[in-house]
Order: structure tokens, then C-alpha cells, then sequence
């Protein structure tokens, strides 16, 4: 067998599984889960191997928080030290800062929801690009999030002097990534009291729409300009490196193309 009969052959298989996940229904415990905590539950493909780096990653941000939130450590100087700082701009603490305000964050809150989002789309989004192009995924979209930051309040915002914290910037590259390549996935979306499954792409429009918004609005207090960066950041780098996931991927080659050859069929 060449390898793409072998391919073809390993999908056969799978395909039933990943289909099923995919349509698998909400239940309450779902609904009680989004009505109190507003975060999405994902139905995707299960993922082939641990995600090694994901959880790393995660638990890297976690331990990072213990300081912040130590009673004998001031946060100032934590986020004045190692935060990204836009009117330092050209000093070398501020390269390094480029990377390390990516793991930082200010509060339980900030943190877990930013872990979460990590958690459930990571995973796949690692096991789509793998290993080594997944961590420089991750930074790329950090620091893309945070030149867009400096570049935001030197130009426009004012800011010059705050700290940015947070891996927000590069997790909403993760959800561009995902939304680029988990086309026949579905989280649940919540309205009001009414529990929706939807694709990825309207989700994240919503989510888009919102962060949009609320730097037009200047909402304090989120870096907006920084989300919009990274999942731009991230649907750029999705867009080059995705032929080569869905060579490495046969399953979700299947899953998202079964539609259009379904219409070229009639």
C-alpha cells in the first residue's frame, strides 16, 4: 500500500468515533457548567497523543501565580519587573519581557480562565502541529499579541507605562488556529438560559465582535488590541502551515473536506 491508500485505511476506522464526538449531545451537567462558569464546552476529535507541551505549559502558568498572589511579594514590582511595558520600548529588560509577560497573570480569575481556553483547545491544536511547531506557535502569537499592545498605546491608547500580563494574546492565537483547523467542531454557546452547539467560526466571530467592541468602547482594564493581534497572529500562521497538517492529519483531511465533496458530487 502507498501511504495514501494507508492513510485512507487508518481513517476508515476512526472516522465513526470522531464523527460521534463531534455530534455528541449536550446534557445538563454541560448546561449547569456553562451557566455558571460562562466558558464553552468543546466536541472535537480526541486528540491521538497526550498533550505534553499543553500541560506543561499549563502548569507553568500555574506555579508562576504563586508569587503574585504571595502576601510577601508585591505584584507591582513582579509585573514592573517582568511585565510588558510599552514606553521601555528598545531596552533590553524589554525584550525579555516580550516573552516572560506571557506567563503572568493578575488574579485566580485571569489565570483560570486563560488556562482553560489553553486546555481544551491546545490539545488539539498541539496534536495538529505537533511537538515542536506548537510551543513556537504559542510564542509567536504571544509576542505578535504584544508588539500589537505597544504599538496600540504609543500610537493611540496612552497607556504607555501599565504592564501587560497574561497569556491571552497568545491563547487567542490557539483559538484561531483551532477555528482554522477544526472546521466540524462544535462548542456550546449560552444564551441567556438557552444552551446552543455551534461551530467554532461563529463562535469566535462572537468573540471577536465582543473584543472589537470594547476597544472601541475603551473598556478598561483588558488589553483588547492584544487579543485581536494574536488571533490574527494565529489565523496567519494556520493559514501557511495548514496543507501540512492535513498531510500529517488524515482524519481531520476527511472530516473537513467531506463537505465540499459532498457538493461537488451534486
Amino acid at each position: 500500500m502507498d501511504q495514501g491508500e494507508l492513510d485512507h485505511a487508518k481513517i476508515f476506522y476512526e472516522i465513526p468515533d470522531a464523527e460521534e464526538r463531534i455530534k455528541k449531545k449536550t446534557t445538563w451537567g454541560n448546561w449547569l457548567f456553562q451557566a455558571f462558569l460562562h466558558l464553552p464546552v468543546e466536541f472535537n476529535i480526541k486528540p491521538r497523543n497526550f498533550p505534553l507541551i499543553t500541560v506543561i505549559l499549563v502548569v507553568l502558568n500555574a506555579l508562576l501565580i504563586f508569587p503574585v498572589m504571595n502576601t510577601n511579594t508585591s505584584a507591582e514590582i513582579l509585573f514592573n519587573t517582568w511585565g510588558l511595558i510599552p514606553q521601555e520600548i528598545g531596552a533590553l529588560n524589554w525584550f525579555v519581557t516580550l516573552l516572560t509577560h506571557q506567563f503572568l497573570h493578575g488574579g485566580w480569575g485571569h489565570l483560570l480562565g486563560n488556562m482553560y481556553f489553553l486546555y481544551i483547545l491546545g490539545d488539539n491544536v498541539e496534536d495538529a502541529m505537533g511537538r515542536i511547531m506548537f510551543p513556537l506557535f504559542y510564542l509567536f502569537c504571544g509576542l505578535v499579541a504584544g508588539l500589537v499592545h505597544v504599538g496600540y498605546e504609543l500610537s493611540f491608547g496612552g497607556f504607555t507605562n501599565m504592564p501587560l500580563v497574561g497569556a491571552s494574546g497568545a491563547i487567542s492565537g490557539i483559538m484561531a488556529a483551532y477555528v482554522y483547523i477544526f472546521r466540524k467542531a462544535r462548542l456550546t454557546f449560552m444564551l441567556f438560559v438557552f444552551q446552543f452547539k455551534i461551530s467554532p467560526i461563529f463562535y469566535f466571530v462572537i468573540w471577536i465582535g465582543i473584543n472589537v467592541f470594547s476597544m472601541i468602547a475603551g473598556v478598561p482594564g483588558v488589553s483588547w488590541v492584544a487579543h485581536i493581534g494574536g488571533f490574527i497572529a494565529g489565523l496567519v500562521f494556520a493559514y501557511f502551515v495548514y496543507d501540512r497538517i492535513l498531510k500529517a492529519n488524515p482524519l481531520i483531511r476527511y472530516l473537513n473536506e467531506k463537505a465540499t465533496v459532498r457538493n461537488d458530487k451534486e
